[in-house]
């Protein structure tokens, strides 16, 4: 039988550590479908959250794209409410798809490619729910290109 070195219980604590670390404390992740057709631009895509504990939330926007994809970016904007104090948020981001020679940004799949972007974080002063409220801003009112749009909330 094989006998732990104190130098390999060390090492298998740090990569241990670090694989926790890298994995965060994700408390929701979830995509909604985008039609064929295009993301409208009236179509709002909302998310809300199980009751969650008092604390600061790291936030993202998710996206699959593809290369139907028409511009280089994209703004989205967030419309953010904490329950039960109802207070609200309204903020613009600008989101990065393709790089300065035309690659999408992100992780390859087979059919499109996953993108995620850090957005501002938010914080629950006391306990509640997080809903987001997502709406592009950009000029074509229906926007091809994005199979998948969704929110990953991370918390510190």
């Amino acid at each position: 039988q094989k006998q732990t070195t104190p130098m390999r219980k060390l090492m298998m604590i740090a990569l241990t550590s670090m694989l926790m670390a890298c994995g965060g404390n994700r408390v929701y992740y979830q995509y909604e479908h985008i039609d064929e057709a295009g993301w409208g631009q009236k179509d709002t895509i909302t998310f809300t959250t199980q009751k969650l504990p008092a604390g600061r939330y790291h936030t993202s926007v998710c996206m699959r794209a593809t290369q139907r994809y028409p511009y280089s970016d994209i703004t989205i904007s967030r419309h953010s409410i904490i329950q039960p104090s109802g207070s609200e948020k309204a903020e613009n981001f600008k989101c990065h798809i393709y790089n300065n020679v035309g690659i999408i940004n992100g992780k390859r799949g087979v059919s499109s490619t996953e993108l995620s972007f850090p957005l501002s974080d938010i914080v629950l002063s006391d306990s509640g729910s997080i809903t987001i409220k997502l709406q592009h801003r950009m000029s074509l009112d229906s926007l091809p290109g994005l199979t998948d749009v969704g929110i990953e909330i991370t918390g510190e």
